[in-house]
């Protein structure tokens, strides 16, 4: 026998062994997380809907996650994507993920190159609720319909005004909910719109009587009753939770269906392991009696999906509104 066959033999028994050794470590790693507390990125300010459904998640989440508390981290600005980037460059141990009003992170990287791709960048762990998006007023701009919008935004413009209009940043979708409105009805340039870093700015603006309407999510509502009126919902069926608020569609509007699922997801080489653990740990959080009671006093509806079927959703989504957005990065290309 040669020296080499000789050397091969003696070697290759210490090499499987170190390689079992360290998938064995390995996965003691992954069985062993967390072991400590687990940053979730929000790229919107505190006090919005995104913030919200993290917040509510990281006060009952604690118990399935080896007592390992959730630590919420605002990132504001540019339509969640440099929260999206910071995410996705952080290291995929499990210790760093984001909660995402996700269609406003797939429409942002839609609208414009970015050097960040929600689908090729992330996996999804898990959804955890939605946000239904209106258009809402001051209650003192009496306007009380979509239609009665229309007409003010048109005297308006008759009379060389244009309206001003908020939302929560550019290309996420609340934005598009009401462009796409807009550009519907052909009133896209007789308006004004101001951006702002999150939905809670926006909602401030508009109770202040800043703005003359506004793009939000309707769970916005909730305690200010007696200052602004969603005038519509931007979707088939009413909100399970805000249900005095009409839809585009019963209304006779034209409209986009839009809405942003609330979910939370991974650098896309986190372990299969760490995956499947936060999952199990949010499907029990959004089950507790806590979750649901605190969701609904806010106005938050409670959506549960696993990874796979998050990732489905969001694919027929971006498949649903690659027409809308198309339609609406060829006007903005006119002006």
């Amino acid at each position: 026998m040669s020296i080499r066959k000789i050397v091969t033999l003696s070697v290759l028994p210490m090499y499987l062994a170190g390689a079992l050794f360290a998938m064995s470590g390995a996965a003691t790693a992954d069985d062993d997380w967390p072991k400590k507390s687990i940053t979730v990125v929000v790229g919107f300010s505190a006090g919005g809907g995104t913030d919200t459904y993290a917040r509510i998640l990281a006060s009952v989440i604690p118990p399935f996650l080896n007592n390992q508390a959730l630590v919420i981290v605002n990132k504001t600005g540019g339509a969640q994507i440099p929260a999206m980037k910071f995410t996705a460059e952080s290291k995929p141990d499990g210790y760093t993920m984001q909660l995402f009003s996700t269609g406003s992170g797939v429409l942002a990287t839609m609208m414009k190159n970015s050097d960040v791709d929600w689908f090729r960048d992330f996996r999804p762990v898990a959804q955890v609720g939605n946000l239904n998006l209106i258009v809402a007023s001051h209650v003192s701009k009496g306007y009380k319909t979509p239609q009665g919008l229309v007409k003010a935004i048109n005297e308006a413009h008759g009379k060389g005004k244009k309206l001003r209009w908020g939302h929560a940043g550019r290309g996420g979708a609340p934005n598009l909910s009401v462009v796409a409105w807009l550009l519907k009805n052909d009133l896209l340039d007789k308006v004004e719109d101001v951006p702002f870093k999150g939905g809670a700015p926006t909602l401030q603006a508009l109770a202040d009587e800043q703005l003359d309407f506004a793009a939000l999510a309707v769970n916005y509502l909730v305690g200010f009753e007696d200052k602004i009126e969603g005038l519509g919902l931007f979707a088939n069926e009413r909100d399970p939770v805000q249900k005095n608020v009409p839809t585009m569609k019963e209304q006779g509007m034209p409209f986009v269906e839009f809405y942003s699922p609330m979910t939370i997801a991974a650098p896309a080489n986190t372990p299969q392991a760490i995956i499947d653990k936060m999952n199990v740990a949010i499907k029990k959080a959004t089950e507790t009696k806590a979750f649901k009671r605190l969701s609904k006093k806010l106005g938050l509806v409670v959506t549960y999906r696993g990874p796979e079927e998050t990732l489905a959703m969001m694919q027929s989504l971006r498949e649903q509104w690659t027409p809308a957005v198309e339609l609406i990065k060829k006007q903005q290309g006119k002006k």
